[in-house]
């Protein structure tokens, strides 16, 4: 079955007419209808029923139809993806990052990308979730690693694996010693949470989940990002509202509890415009869809 005999079967479909769908190719109608009298011959069903007045479809020919579009598109995109797979060992992607992603997600993203082509470069540049939505935008970065919920059709995005919130709790707490830490219990804390400016859709998540739990939370600070309240915590400023990929983050007097109930934080997400998508692309989805999540237990 070649793709000349598709292509030919395809503007037949469309036009129902040899007369027009051999104006349209460019050949004589003899040569296109024994063309396709060959691929009927070939798939061993009639895929016209002929009158002398008209044509149309049988069952079989509309079956084939779909299928041989799409034979013909991806016949068509051949040339592209093999440019794409000759350059690809020079390609240097530009990806935004939000805080919370340097720690766990990028290191991991990084590390097996070197492993599977260590020829593609990667440059990081952390940015706030508005600073790289307009990046996206202006074609300055090629994706971004976000926490978001709603995009639009120009979008393309890969999730993450889903995470939970934790406690960073200083040390000396008694909480710290505590397998499970309770969202109840944090109701007299004082709390160091995202800044809103920064990461309004973290900040509103954090305040709705201590309402569902029955307390308006007694907030002191709101650092720039998840892994910058540590310090914070390690200050003994309180206790931090975290996702599960900031406890990466080891620092000296800090311990990271589980909170119960689990509540999920934004998803992180690889966004891209649908119009940047190309091979290097889809690894990378593909290594963000697959990283693991740390586990957030206490170490004390």
């Amino acid at each position: 079955m070649s793709l000349t005999r598709l292509k030919y079967f395809v503007v037949v479909a469309e036009e129902l007419s040899f007369t027009r769908a051999s104006a349209r190719l460019h050949i004589s109608q003899p040569p296109l209808t024994q063309q396709i009298r060959t691929l009927e011959r070939e798939v061993n069903q009639e895929l016209f029923k002929r009158s002398s007045r008209r044509i149309s479809l049988t069952p079989a020919g509309e079956a084939l139809l779909p299928e041989a579009r799409r034979i013909l598109e991806r016949y068509q995109r051949l040339p592209g993806l093999l440019h794409e797979a000759a350059t690809e060992s020079t390609r240097t992607l530009t990806v935004g990052c939000v805080a919370s992603a340097v720690i766990g997600l990028v290191p991991q993203i990084l590390c097996e990308l070197g492993r599977a082509n260590p020829r593609v470069a990667v440059r990081i540049q952390e940015a706030g979730v508005e600073t790289q939505m307009d990046r996206l935008r202006s074609g300055d970065l090629d994706a971004g690693l976000l926490r978001v919920r709603e995009l639009g059709e120009e979008w393309f995005w890969v999730d993450a694996a889903p995470e939970y919130y934790c406690a960073a709790v200083p040390i000396s707490h008694p909480l710290a010693r505590r397998g499970v830490v309770q969202w109840r219990e944090l109701a007299d804390e004082v709390l160091v949470i995202a800044d809103r400016s920064r990461a309004s859709l973290e900040f509103d998540t954090v305040i709705a989940a201590c309402s569902k739990n029955g307390f308006t939370p007694i907030v002191v600070a709101e650092a720039i990002s998840g892994y910058n309240i540590i310090p914070l915590i390690s200050g003994n400023r309180g206790i931090g509202i975290v996702p599960e990929r900031v406890s990466a983050f080891k620092m000296d007097g800090v311990a990271y509890c589980p909170l119960s109930p689990r509540i999920a934080t934004v998803p992180m997400r690889l966004v891209v415009r649908k119009n940047k998508i190309d091979a290097s692309i889809n690894r990378l989805g593909e290594l963000v869809r697959t990283a693991s999540v740390p586990l957030c237990r206490s170490e004390v």
